[in-house]
């Protein structure tokens, strides 16, 4: 798959530049790849390894360039970041900077510009929607998120953590499907790690679209195989409102419903279920 990507670097016109993750090892040589300029991004603490890339530190990202380096935006002020919690949308970011600066002698935008949308992107749950979106429904609270692979699901289930101990949530509730055109042991990391910090589960076929060579029973049942069958509450697919009843009559105290794969659920209408309840803004600080 890098080499396929490296068809990017390989294309790109000397007067251009390629963006890069200074921290994937299988990206960092398409430099050599190249005839134009290279501008890195960082948040693993390597800005010394290049000349020019934007970096992470103490939380702001800093532009380099040979051995100068500049402050250009904190990165508790980046909605998207959860007040600098999600760093890889610090990383994001940090690409989104190195991009419209390549781009500079093309399309030149200044640099108050960009640091303005960064503040602003993300205020409104529609701008990144599903990537930890907060929803009040009286007295119910829906998260959701996006958790595409184990890693992200890694990564994500931290915030959530987080997230529980913040509004002090008595019980983690997990709603998860997964793409059918995925190998047998992605699907079960996937699951492993979103079974991790969940008391019960919903484990459910996706959408139709999201089968890809699978059935929606092989799904559930790869998803399903290294859990405890008293954890899982359904492996069907049902409205919010069924699993919000099903789970009370199972669980005592406060849950938080964490739509983990949210795009991919067949039974839920994300925009229909955004316009009726209230957003919570995410403080996990």
């Amino acid at each position: 798959m890098a080499e396929v990507k490296s068809a990017i670097p390989r294309q790109t016109h000397p007067d251009g530049a390629v963006v890069l993750n200074g921290d994937h090892p299988l990206v960092r040589p398409m430099a050599a790849k190249t005839r134009a300029s290279s501008i890195y991004f960082t948040v693993e603490d390597r800005q010394n390894e290049f000349d020019h890339c934007y970096y992470l530190k103490d939380r702001w990202v800093f532009r380099k360039y040979g051995s100068n380096s500049e402050p250009i935006i904190d990165a508790e002020t980046i909605p998207i970041t959860l007040k600098g919690e999600l760093i890889y949308n610090i990383a994001n970011s940090a690409a989104v900077l190195a991009a419209v600066e390549g781009m500079q002698t093309k399309v030149p935008v200044p640099l108050e510009t960009v640091q303005s949308v960064l503040q602003e992107f993300g205020e409104d749950p529609n701008d990144n929607l599903t990537r930890f979106t907060m929803l009040r429904l009286k007295d119910d609270f829906v998260l959701l998120c996006r958790c595409k692979n184990p890693d992200s699901a890694r990564r994500d289930t931290e915030i959530v953590k987080k997230i529980q101990k913040k509004y002090q949530f008595d019980c983690l509730i997990g709603i998860m499907t997964a793409v059918g055109n995925r190998r047998e042991d992605h699907i079960k990391r996937l699951s492993a790690n979103i079974a991790n910090i969940c008391q019960y589960l919903f484990i459910v076929p996706p959408d139709e679209e999201y089968l890809r060579t699978r059935t929606g029973s092989e799904i559930v049942r790869l998803l399903s195989e290294n859990i405890p069958k008293e954890r899982i509450l359904s492996t069907e697919n049902l409205p919010l409102a069924a699993v919000i009843n099903l789970t009370k009559r199972k669980v005592k105290g406060s849950c938080l419903y964490v739509y983990f794969n949210a795009l991919w659920n067949a039974d839920l209408d994300i925009q229909a279920l955004i316009n009726q309840a209230k957003t919570v803004p995410i403080d996990i600080n």
